[in-house]
């Protein structure tokens, strides 16, 4: 690449948003009347370029809700459900993490939350695989219809209840992570 002229070899930098070069870095510079510029036509003998930082951290989780219908979808007038544990299992390292969901009902774990305790890296790993499991809060003890993506949502996954009743008021699901920047906020339960 021509990162400031003709007959230059090196990289440059865009913007993602406008496409236009926001920096570049010479490596050489050709005479602009050479014929043997010591390249083969663009090559700037880089070879390839790896990134060398994390990927972005995964976060997963969403909402929990009294499914006043028992229908398994989450209706405009169904209520989240605030104060619930929602635990993590690692099924790899068989770790576990908690967190509480909030006023309006959603969880989330990322890596605020997501603590290695052998000292690697924090959060929700990609292509790992986790269980969440829910128990249910008083007075709402039955584990709603999981994954009836009916309804008149566009994304029917991110509105119904994900959650299998494995009895006595629990509800979990189970799923493989994606790679990294991946976020998945469709694991929602429904309680009733």
């Amino acid at each position: 690449m021509d990162p400031e002229s003709w007959h230059q070899g090196g990289i440059f930098w865009m913007d993602e948003l406008t496409g236009l070069r926001n920096a570049g870095f010479k490596l050489y510079q050709s005479p602009s009347a050479s014929t043997n510029a010591g390249t083969f036509g663009k090559a700037s003998g880089l070879g390839d370029l790896e990134l060398m930082c994390d990927g972005k951290a995964i976060e997963i989780g969403n909402y929990l809700w009294h499914d006043l219908n028992q229908d398994g979808i989450q209706d405009p007038d169904e209520p989240g459900l605030a104060g619930v544990l929602v635990e993590l299992k690692d099924e790899e390292s068989l770790e576990t993490f908690t967190t509480t969901t909030g006023p309006d009902g959603t969880y989330y774990f990322n890596k605020d939350n997501v603590l290695d305790s052998g000292g690697g890296i924090n959060g929700v790993k990609a292509f790992h695989d986790y269980t969440l499991t829910v128990t249910a809060p008083g007075g709402t003890p039955t584990v709603t219809t999981p994954n009836s993506v009916s309804g008149t949502s566009t994304i029917p996954d991110a509105v119904d209840s994900d959650g299998i009743d494995v009895g006595g008021g629990v509800a979990s699901v189970s799923f493989r992570t994606r790679g990294d920047n991946n976020n998945d906020h469709t694991y929602d339960f429904g309680f009733y």
